[in-house]
C-alpha cells in the first residue's frame, strides 16, 4: 500500500476524478489510497482510512503553494503538509 508521501508525489500522475484517503493521523508515512470507483472508496474506509481530498483540491493546494511561494515548486514534504493544512481547515495554508 502506498504512502500519503507516495501518492502526493504522483499526484499529476493520478487520475482527476479520484479521491485520496489515508490512515489517521494524517502524515507523509500514513497508508493511502486513490479511490476513483465507489467500490475503491469502501475498500480505503474497510481498510482504516478517511477521506482527505479530492485529487483535483489537492492539485490546487500543490499549485497555490508554489504561487504563493514565488513560483516555487514544493517539495513532498511540504506538498504533503499543505494537503493534511487544507484538509483539516478548508484553507489554504499561510504563506
Amino acid at each position: 500500500m502506498p504512502s500519503l508521501s507516495e501518492l502526493i508525489r504522483r499526484l499529476d500522475e493520478l487520475d482527476d476524478d479520484g479521491t485520496l484517503f489515508a490512515a489517521r493521523p494524517w502524515s507523509a508515512g500514513s497508508d493511502a489510497a486513490c479511490a476513483v470507483e465507489d467500490h475503491e472508496s469502501k475498500e480505503a474506509v474497510e481498510a482504516g482510512m478517511t477521506y482527505l481530498l479530492e485529487v483535483s483540491m489537492a492539485q490546487e493546494v500543490v499549485q497555490t503553494w508554489g504561487a504563493w511561494h514565488g513560483g516555487r515548486t514544493p517539495s513532498t514534504t511540504e506538498a504533503v503538509r499543505a494537503v493534511i493544512y487544507y484538509a483539516e481547515h478548508d484553507t489554504y495554508p499561510p504563506g
